[in-house]
């Protein structure tokens, strides 16, 4: 899944009432027509991404199913979320597509606020499935969702000129972030270029902090939905960032395509990102061999911290349409191809560079094969760190939780506001948030 923003969900309650965007959703749900045709129509969030992850599941569907009597459309929507809340929020039933992709960050919220217009799917085996998925598509304990993409992330980083200044690859796997900091120190008095990326200001882009946070086994809120920016994983995160600005490791871009053309024209050194950020890199033909994957670092400071973490992600999702013929098919083919398709998956992960959670897929030959751009088994890398992920709940107001930190963290960084104290104004503006909508 490549990246996206999630500001739209900031207000489920609050909603674009525009009818020309409904018409523009809508009307374009499961039907069944008189020659006994049903019609299944698939919302996917990203047109260079799952758009094509799609069309291929599609495609070899129908070929695998000839007299299925199933037509697909594959549909992509531009601000895709706000669309996607706005047809829920009608509560029109028959202008809802019959899958639709959520991002997993957003997915909790989501099924809290429109539980009635999901469908269940107990047929989905979730033991085929990475487990830190298993929190994602599931509320109150029953199964909506299908799992797909992983966001497992990874340390690339311009191994030509790491090893220039004398640090390897070896030196890199399995190490903390204050290791890192010191051979990042020595890589950056040696060449004179910025080391870590992120995509927007430094104190803006939650990335870092929920890439860190996660790796520690804990995320912004508690199991129960309890604030928890007070725990010492939290702390040791935000300390951990502060401390790669204060030795001049980290740099914030002013957004994502200013990040890129850094790390394109060799001004910008390494990044921490999901599997999804790979191939931007592989963009450039000319960087091959100069690039190479490590391990993300984990923290010191927290017990059970580990080196493996998550940035992104995606699942599938099949809505009440209130059509049972057309719901039943929707099911069945994300069944059929998602929990039970292995070529699927290998071609996917071919054509797509798609990471994905199924495990039975990781048999493929793909997943083992050496990556001719870095010179190393990447997806084979991915395979055996997604299985290391530790499985945290996202909860229902993580996005609004990132929009304070956008006001407070910043000056955290800097210096210009202690640890407690901004600890305080985050749980204050917290509350104030959160009561308001």
């Amino acid at each position: 899944m490549m990246k996206k923003f999630t500001k739209a969900l900031l207000g489920v309650g609050v909603v674009l009432a525009s009818t020309t965007l409904l018409t523009a959703c809508g009307n374009s749900s499961s039907s069944s027509s008189k020659s006994g045709t049903t019609t299944v129509t698939i919302w996917a969030d990203d047109p260079n991404f799952t758009v094509p992850n799609m069309k291929t599941a599609v495609k070899m569907y129908n070929a695998e199913h000839k007299n299925s009597g199933v037509k697909f459309k594959v549909q992509t929507q531009g601000d895709y979320v706000t669309k996607l809340q706005t047809v829920l929020s009608a509560g029109k039933q028959s202008s809802f597509p019959n899958i639709v992709t959520i991002e997993d960050y957003n997915a909790q919220k989501m099924l809290s606020s429109y539980t009635k217009y999901f469908n269940t799917n107990s047929d989905i085996n979730l033991n085929n499935f990475s487990g830190y998925k298993k929190n994602i598509v599931t509320y109150q304990g029953k199964t909506y969702g299908v799992p797909f993409d992983s966001g497992v992330s990874a340390l690339y980083y311009r191994k030509d000129i790491f090893a220039k200044y004398g640090v390897k690859a070896k030196d890199l796997n399995n190490i903390t972030w204050d290791q890192f900091i010191k051979l990042a120190e020595k890589v950056k008095k040696g060449s004179g270029k910025e080391i870590l990326g992120t995509g927007t200001l430094l104190g803006q882009d939650p990335d870092m902090i929920r890439q860190i946070l996660q790796s520690t086994g804990n995320w912004y809120f508690t199991k129960s939905g309890k604030l928890n920016v007070n725990s010492t994983a939290f702390k040791e995160t935000i300390k951990t960032i502060k401390k790669l600005n204060d030795a001049g490791v980290i740099k914030g871009y002013s957004d994502f395509n200013s990040r890129n053309k850094a790390v394109f024209n060799g001004n910008d050194l390494a990044i921490v990102e999901g599997a999804w950020y790979l191939p931007t890199i592989k963009s450039d033909k000319n960087m091959k061999g100069k690039w190479g994957v490590a391990t993300v670092p984990r923290v010191a400071g927290v017990k059970g911290a580990v080196n493996s973490t998550n940035e992104g992600g995606s699942s599938l999702y099949a809505l009440n349409t209130g059509n049972a013929k057309a719901d039943k098919a929707a099911k069945e083919f994300l069944k059929t191809m998602y929990d039970g398709n292995s070529k699927f998956y290998a071609k996917v992960l071919k054509d797509q560079a798609a990471i994905t959670t199924y495990k039975p897929a990781k048999k493929n030959k793909e997943w083992k094969q050496t990556d001719p751009f870095v010179g190393q088994k990447v997806n084979q890398y991915f395979a055996t760190n997604m299985n290391k992920i530790p499985a945290v709940s996202y909860g229902i107001h993580s996005v609004e939780l990132e929009t304070v930190f956008q006001s407070n963290l910043g000056n955290y960084y800097s210096g210009k506001t202690s640890l407690n104290s901004t600890i305080n104004k985050i749980q204050s503006a917290y509350k104030t948030q959160v009561n308001s909508n």
